[in-house]
């Protein structure tokens, strides 16, 4: 992750840190260690438990995941972005253009 197409190890930022601790979620998700098989059972179980909650404590059970997800998708996408940037500015720096 750290590392461009020629090799060379690009500096990680400080706000890219921040995106990599809300973004973790949704990477291990897709890179990490937990299968996309094994995450899909895990919410089906997930919402087997809360048909038998209370509605306000199933409510809760819902939505936390969900806005998880989604904000760690968002960072994902974010981090993706500005690594991209900075890959193209040190390319652009390495070339010479402008």
């Amino acid at each position: 992750m750290n590392t461009n197409c020629s090799g060379n190890s690009l500096p990680v930022t400080r706000y890219q840190r921040c995106l990599y601790v809300f973004a973790y979620p949704w990477l291990a998700l897709v890179y990490g260690p937990v299968k996309p098989g094994v995450a899909l059972l895990g919410w089906f179980v997930w919402m087997g438990a809360l048909t038998m909650a209370p509605k306000n404590v199933a409510l809760i059970g819902l939505v936390l995941p969900v806005a998880t997800i989604m904000l760690s998708l968002t960072a994902s996408v974010l981090l993706l972005c500005d690594r991209e940037i900075q890959r193209y500015e040190a390319k652009e720096r390495a070339t010479g253009s402008s």
